[in-house]
């Protein structure tokens, strides 16, 4: 779905105030000054700027759970231990193609809401597809909850970090520490 382009500028101006304060600490007045638009303009499109911060993470999640869905479907393998997991690149692909927006809404001024939201996916996922194979070690929720935490530090460094790390070899790195306790 097209947004109107006034849509996105309110968008665009709620990141860019994002990126050096929490969204409890911006204000309507503020994104409205800054666009020249009335409050009303911005009202005709959202409620609050929790209503723009909870658009964009809504399609953020949603782009997420798509390819995760592929990922289910597709079982472990030893060989992404050495060569980069599609889903897993995928999902990296697109975090980067929208790397100003990943960067802020993980970044220190982030919702911790929606990150722990990304976890309660990832933990959706991650914990399902051990339960689904045979592995070495029974499924556990304190190591899932310890490779999940890692999970998540790692890829929001990656994010925010100009790490050099290419997404091939991010994902390698995740899918040995997903699954490498299980590891036969």
């Amino acid at each position: 779905m097209q947004q109107a382009p006034t849509a996105l500028r309110i968008r665009e101006q709620v990141l860019e105030l994002m990126k050096v304060k929490d969204i409890g600490q911006i204000k309507v007045t503020e994104v409205t000054t800054a666009l020249s638009i009335s409050r009303n303009t911005f009202y005709s499109y959202y409620e609050s700027v929790y209503d723009v911060l909870q658009e964009i993470e809504d399609e953020h999640i949603t782009e997420i759970h798509k390819i995760n869905t592929a990922y289910k479907d597709r079982p472990l393998d030893n060989r992404y231990f050495f060569e980069p997991h599609p889903e897993m690149v995928a999902v990296l692909k697109f975090m980067d193609s929208r790397k100003y927006m990943s960067r802020i809404i993980w970044g220190p001024h982030g919702d911790p809401v929606f990150q722990s939201r990304t976890c309660a996916l990832l933990r959706e996922y991650f914990y399902e597809k051990a339960l689904q194979e045979h592995y070495v070690l029974e499924p556990n929720e304190l190591i899932s909850e310890f490779i999940i935490g890692g999970h998540q530090a790692m890829v929001t460094y990656w994010l925010l970090h100009d790490t050099g790390v290419s997404i091939e070899d991010v994902a390698i790195m995740l899918y040995r520490m997903m699954f490498g306790f299980y590891h036969n």
